[in-house]
């Protein structure tokens, strides 16, 4: 049997590496990183595609081998929500020893530009595994 819960849901450890990052981050106090879903498919992931480097502002991550602090660990910029981003090709579906990143849902959020469809936002979630004493 598995328990379904957020990133947030550990509440303690978040906050402390949450505030690490923060203290870490290269935007001054004051500013804030929030961008749209569709700066990030037009802005970022299209300079992405034509090889600039963007792992400084977002990197690449195969997030689906990471448990969630590991996976926000990987982020470099966190937003006011403490929310962080990465792009990852999806393509490797394996999990990580502490349990199963799944999808939710199953229509992808679609991104729009000029009335086309630029791009598509998945949500997962973590289902981590029980141990076997039952913790």
């Amino acid at each position: 049997m598995a328990d379904a819960i957020s990133l947030l849901d550990d509440t303690g450890k978040m906050k402390i590496l949450l505030d690490q990052m923060r203290a870490l981050s290269p935007i001054p106090p004051g500013f804030g990183f929030n961008p749209t879903d569709q700066q990030i498919i037009c802005y970022y992931l299209t300079r992405k595609i034509n090889d600039e480097d963007m792992n400084h502002i977002i990197p690449e991550v195969e997030h689906f081998n990471l448990e969630p602090l590991e996976l926000l660990g990987r982020c470099k910029l966190i937003t006011n929500d403490s929310e962080g981003y990465f792009f990852t090709s999806g393509s490797h579906l394996q999990g990580s020893n502490a349990g199963d990143w799944k999808r939710t849902g199953t229509i992808p959020h679609n991104i729009m530009q000029n009335k086309e469809i630029v791009g598509s936002k998945l949500y997962f979630y973590f289902l981590w595994e029980k141990q076997e004493n039952g913790e």
